[in-house]
């Protein structure tokens, strides 16, 4: 999936990037960049491409990579409260539901360790990278695309 956004903040091969209100955002009428901030995220410019803040860019965010990220932060947690509510119910017999609970959310707790752990070790493999710096002259607007 490609977005366009400008360039907010450089630091480095980091950028943070503002949503541009496109066709496809208005047609959502989800509001995520009908505000007057915008929107904004993190990309990397593994490409090495000379930005400026003010720049309109092109990030490129793979589906599949959005979809797996979305799984082991959302659902993740959630799927293993039930292996540790009922593993303790059928470990601990006569345990009370508080103790199942718990266990439950020990399995949730773990979810978010997982996940932890998982950014810590993939550093910024999952971000979105910038795809490309879009040229001024192309867009015939003089630079003011906002």
């Amino acid at each position: 999936m490609i977005e366009m956004g400008i360039v907010d903040k450089v630091e480095g091969k980091r950028i943070t990037v503002r949503c541009v209100d496109t066709e496809k955002c208005s047609s959502c009428g989800g509001g995520c960049a009908g505000d007057k901030q915008g929107r904004f995220f993190q990309a990397l410019n593994s490409r090495s491409i000379s930005l400026k803040k003010g720049d309109l860019v092109e990030v490129y965010l793979d589906a599949g990579k959005a979809v797996f990220s979305g799984f082991m932060v959302l659902i993740l947690p959630l799927l293993l409260f039930f292996p540790f509510y009922f593993a303790a119910a059928y470990l601990l017999k006569g345990a009370g539901e508080t103790v199942k609970v718990l266990s439950g959310i020990i399995g949730i707790a773990l979810g978010f360790g997982v996940n932890i752990i998982r950014k810590w070790i993939i550093k910024d493999k999952d971000m979105p990278e910038v795809h490309k710096k879009i040229d001024d002259l192309v867009l015939g607007n003089g630079g003011s695309y906002c």
